[in-house]
């Protein structure tokens, strides 16, 4: 064990790294400003020198040292390669990797849009054909999906222009859905699925039809418009879109992707039987679809 005044020393020198860590690290952590990983990166040097000094002061011989230091960097070597070319989205082997890393963060410690270019690759080479599936995109991020020639139904929060975009009605078909829009950390409705959420959700999704026609039918929005004012039925219609994802994506965290984009956009394919239990059916009916797809696969 090493005493006071072998410690000593290296306590003075290492007080200004040890300052950084504790003045920047303790704002960073306690801040109300939370986007992200990104924020506790200039925090990485000082642990790095610090890495490297505990390595120094190993009581063992040189070589013994010097192993050491090319194991840690023999592994970092590794973990690189292993994320190739998804830097992005790297995780450590502790947290799972990178295929894990949704569970834990996401927004910018993982998603910035920029797995994009790979949707239309992967429908190229599974959804083609005469009768191709619909397709229903979830994108987080800035870019133009119709720039990478993107044939899909945009949905509502799917952009990060929030460009709004008409009402849709969901049926079977392929789902494309970023990994910050499958978390649902952006949505008043993230957490536990509560009562008043059903309730609410429900009372909304009676008036579906209604939403419809008021997309798409101008006369029959004039008709409506004469009862609620259109500000009302974007409240309306807005709310029940987020009440309906937030239904969706709890089932599509449990029942996990068909496929994986670069780890930060993900691909179900689901069936007519699984939107409507999870989007349309009674509250049961929506819990009894979430137990089947947690139960152990045989």
């Amino acid at each position: 064990m090493l005493r006071w005044r072998q410690l000593r020393p290296w306590l003075l020198r290492l007080a200004p790294l040890l300052a950084l860590g504790v003045v920047y690290g303790g704002a960073a952590l306690t801040s109300h400003l939370n986007i992200g990983h990104r924020h506790l990166l200039p925090l990485y040097p000082a642990v790095f020198i610090l890495a490297g000094v505990a390595v120094g002061t190993l009581r063992i011989s040189t070589r013994r040292r010097l192993a050491v230091a090319a194991t840690a960097a023999g592994l970092q070597f590794a973990a690189a390669a292993g994320t190739y070319p998804h830097y992005l989205a790297y995780f450590n082997a502790i947290a799972g990797g990178p295929a894990n890393g949704h569970r834990l963060l996401v927004d910018s410690s993982l998603d910035w849009g920029q797995d994009l270019s790979r949707v239309k690759p992967w429908l190229d080479a599974n959804n083609s054909g005469p009768a191709p599936q619909p397709v229903f995109l979830f994108y987080f991020g800035s870019a133009d999906p119709t720039y990478y020639g993107i044939t899909a139904r945009r949905m509502p929060l799917a952009d990060g222009l929030k460009a709004v975009v008409p009402f849709v009605r969901l049926e079977s078909g392929i789902y494309v859905v970023s990994a910050t829009h499958l978390a649902n950390v952006y949505s008043p409705y993230r957490g536990p699925w509560t009562a008043p959420w059903e309730s609410e959700y429900q009372a909304l999704r009676a008036q579906e039809p209604a939403f419809v026609d008021f997309h798409r039918d101008a006369a029959r929005r004039a008709s409506l418009q004469l009862q609620t004012p259109a500000e009302e039925w974007q409240r309306r219609w807005t709310r029940y879109d987020q009440l309906r994802f937030a239904r969706l994506s709890h089932y599509l965290r449990v029942r996990g992707a068909d496929a994986d984009l670069g780890h930060s956009i993900f691909v179900f394919r689901l069936t007519e039987r699984e939107i409507a239990a999870a989007t349309a059916g009674p509250l049961a009916e929506w819990r009894a679809l979430i137990e089947q797809a947690a139960a152990p696969k045989p």
